[in-house]
């Protein structure tokens, strides 16, 4: 049983929301109510209208129905702002939208200007560390790595004491150890800054990775209810399901089907038999290709099974 005591300010509502562009509906009848401390994700393929409903929820576009509300005080319309955005919203591009020819330090301090220069300055300071880019604050962000790059856009988006934050594929530009770096300074900046994070990402690992809760965006323009990741990975309710949010074995075994994850299964006298036929080793976890009959298991594990063969009781019988 979890009890969650909800915060007094910086709840992200959203009512109703629908967008459409021309004849096509991107979605409809969207509603959410997302609470700053936890980290929370999108994800759905490529073009369904994730960015979009992220430019939404951030004030930069308006939908075409519903509404987005922040402490309960609902977004006014873009045509009665001077300019899109929100200042309690940040949303950080997949295309950064840097100055490249100001430096990191500089990239910052613009996002504050209207500050005064002592308390800007120490804001700025605050940033550069919170985000490791101190080393590099008197580098181009042209000449910046695409890590560093990522991690100055975000720092420009937060400097101005955000209470939320917007991610659209966050991780699209970086290698695994890139990832890695970034997802940790990120958990780092929602617990110290104490500031909401909505990610949108096509790769389910993304997700995995750094939420607490998710949701998926599909092409009819409906979202999931938000989930935790570990629970959409485990509760196996179809076999096409699954596979949406991982690799999936299936194993047809006197007479019956058996669904089941690689990491999802007990070494057993009476299960399955197995060989195993190649070990790879992926920098985490030994991944072992085996075989029964003419069907292909993988299977997970911290170190080598058993190379002949090894005995597997599938954990969802789903037949």
């Amino acid at each position: 049983i979890e009890i969650f005591l909800m915060p007094s300010r910086s709840m992200l509502e959203a009512k109703g929301l629908g967008l459409i562009y021309g004849e096509r509906i991107l979605f409809k009848n969207l509603s959410m109510a997302l609470n700053p401390k936890f980290v929370y994700g999108i994800i759905g393929e490529s073009g369904v209208g994730k960015t979009s409903l992220l430019h939404v929820l951030s004030g930069n576009i308006d939908p075409t129905s519903g509404f987005v509300s922040l402490d309960h005080k609902v977004f006014p319309k873009i045509s009665q702002r001077l300019i899109p955005g929100l200042p309690e919203i940040g949303f950080v591009s997949a295309q950064f939208n840097l100055d490249w020819n100001h430096s990191c330090r500089e990239n910052i301090r613009e996002a504050i200007l209207s500050w005064p220069n002592k308390e800007r300055e120490s804001r700025v300071d605050k940033i550069l560390k919170l985000m490791e880019l101190d080393k590099v604050q008197r580098t181009l962000a042209k000449d910046l790595s695409s890590g560093e790059q990522q991690r100055l856009a975000i720092a420009r988006a937060v400097a101005c004491n955000l209470r939320w934050l917007m991610l659209d594929e966050p991780f699209g530009h970086l290698d695994a150890k890139r990832k890695s770096k970034l997802c940790e300074l990120i958990q780092k900046l929602h617990r110290s800054e104490g500031v909401g994070i909505l990610l949108v990402s096509q790769q389910m690992e993304d997700i995995y990775r750094l939420t607490d809760y998710f949701s998926t965006l599909k092409s009819n323009g409906r979202l999931t209810k938000f989930q935790r990741p570990e629970m959409a990975y485990f509760k196996l309710t179809s076999p096409a399901e699954a596979k949406r949010f991982g690799c999936l074995n299936e194993v047809e075994w006197q007479g019956q089907h058996y669904y089941f994850r690689p990491n999802q299964y007990e070494i057993t006298a009476n299960g399955i038999p197995l060989e195993v036929v190649r070990v790879v080793f992926n920098g985490y976890i030994f991944e072992h290709f085996c075989r029964f009959e003419n069907q292909e298991v993988i299977l997970y594990a911290l170190n080598h099974l058993p190379q002949t063969y090894t005995l597997v009781a599938p954990w969802l019988d789903n037949s």
